[in-house]
């Protein structure tokens, strides 16, 4: 999703029905369970998730005291 070059991306996945530019919603990826630490795992997104969201740059909150 970085590569799309937005700084915020909803994907709504859940709605979708197979198609053109999204199949690789419906395909298993590798992905990480714990970040960079474990093993890698198989999972289809459309069947783990209902949407994703991606935010490219966060930062610690400041809290009030």
């Amino acid at each position: 999703m970085a590569g799309a070059g937005r700084r915020y991306i909803f994907v709504d996945i859940m709605s979708q029905a197979k198609e053109d530019g999204n199949s690789w919603m419906f395909q298993e990826v590798e992905a990480k369970e714990f970040g960079m630490s474990y093993e890698p795992m198989l999972m289809v997104p459309k069947d783990q998730y209902d949407a994703i969201a991606f935010i490219d740059t966060v930062s610690v909150p400041m809290y009030l005291h």
